[in-house]
């Protein structure tokens, strides 16, 4: 799989397991010749996102999560605990579910406020919730609809993506 990454592309890892994978991802990823700059690692684990960060530093990793709204209508992890999962783990961004009734502009100010810029959100495939986190500053939005939604998004805000 990883000699089929073209030249000037990325690819995105996520690891389904804990820890005990990263050695032989490292051997993996060492072996196969891709630069760290087309290495992205992520994943739902925090402790697995350390050890990617303590045994491959160069690569660029991503925190996953989701929230859970609990009975007192507050959600949890809240971006102040996020922003410390992601600083604890040196993760270099957040993979946040989107969520728009939670992950909204009081929490992005509130994630970048404790010191965090790089987020990114999955899976949309509605355009008016992708507008939103575009406008929100999301680096990537995650979609089933990859094509359709940068044709629809190309044609809001062609300057977006440098057309």
């Amino acid at each position: 799989m990883l000699a089929t990454v073209p030249e000037g592309k990325k690819i995105f890892i996520e690891l389904k397991i804990g820890p005990e994978i990263v050695e032989p991802l490292r051997k993996a990823l060492t072996a196969s010749g891709l630069r760290p700059e087309q290495i992205v690692i992520i994943s739902f684990d925090p402790a697995a996102i350390a050890a990617c960060e303590k045994l491959m530093p160069h690569l660029r990793s991503h925190w996953l999560t989701s929230y859970k709204e609990q009975e007192d209508g507050s959600w949890k992890p809240t971006a102040k605990e996020v922003a410390q999962t992601i600083e604890r783990i040196s993760a270099d961004g957040l993979g946040s579910h989107a969520i728009l009734k939670f992950v909204d502009k009081a929490f992005v100010d509130q994630y970048r406020a404790a010191g965090e810029d790089e987020f990114h959100v999955w899976t949309v495939n509605d355009l008016s919730v992708a507008k939103k986190y575009q406008r929100l500053g999301a680096w990537s939005i995650t979609t089933d609809r990859p094509g359709w939604l940068r044709k629809e998004l190309d044609e809001i805000q062609p300057a977006v993506n440098g057309k």
